[in-house]
């Protein structure tokens, strides 16, 4: 069972990861110029907003592996109690888009590996 000490580094490592993929959807919204709003929420139900969830979702599945992603994305959606059904359901969307595209990367990564070592082993042939 977890102490109250591990929950609390849990969370705050959860609002850790929300602040650095914010600053890493800021970052990437001056480099292509998607839709970002005003405010507080400038990154809420937007391009910005798509663009947060298909990058978080692929950074989790190629750090850990897609179904960890899954729960994860899936963990925070249901931590979303005020989110209309259309919101949620975009904002999953959005995260499985994500983990295909990191699916995609690490099948064209394996393949380049392969390539890599092949070559390596005809040259040491």
């Amino acid at each position: 069972m977890k102490n109250i000490n591990q929950i609390v580094e849990e969370l705050n490592y959860s609002k850790q990861y929300s602040k650095r993929l914010y600053a890493k959807t800021k970052n990437y919204q001056k480099k292509y110029g998607f839709q970002l709003g005003t405010g507080e929420k400038d990154t809420w139900n937007n391009e910005a907003d798509a663009f947060k969830h298909t990058f978080g979702a692929a950074e989790i599945a190629l750090n850990t592996w897609s179904g960890m992603s899954k729960r994860i994305t899936d963990f925070h959606e249901l931590q979303q109690k005020r989110n209309p059904s259309y919101e949620e359901n975009m904002d999953r969307w959005n995260n499985l888009e994500g983990r295909k595209i990191a699916d995609e990367i690490r099948k064209d990564y394996s393949k380049e590996s392969i390539k890599i070592l092949a070559n390596a082993i005809l040259i040491l042939l």
